[in-house]
């Protein structure tokens, strides 16, 4: 989303969210080309693959620790 947004479709909720990139703290796969992006005490399960999470999310200071796992670098102490 070009002013920072990232739009979001629950699988677990059947929702659609729009979410700020500066919100979501880190990423992590659950399964077969899904993600569970996690936001404070609030998760939603998003239907991608990790892969193509970092590529969108990298320019906005997310990184890739490990195989499973996108990090908000901002979120990092």
């Amino acid at each position: 989303h070009p002013d920072g947004r990232v739009v979001v479709e629950d699988r677990a909720r059947a929702t659609w969210h729009l979410i700020p990139a500066h919100a979501i703290d880190w990423i992590e796969t659950a399964g077969s080309a899904q993600v569970r992006v996690h936001c404070g005490e609030e998760t939603y399960l998003w239907r991608r693959s990790l892969s193509g999470v970092e590529q969108e999310l990298a320019p906005r200071g997310f990184l890739r620790v490990h195989r499973s796992y996108v990090v908000n670098t901002a979120r990092i102490s």
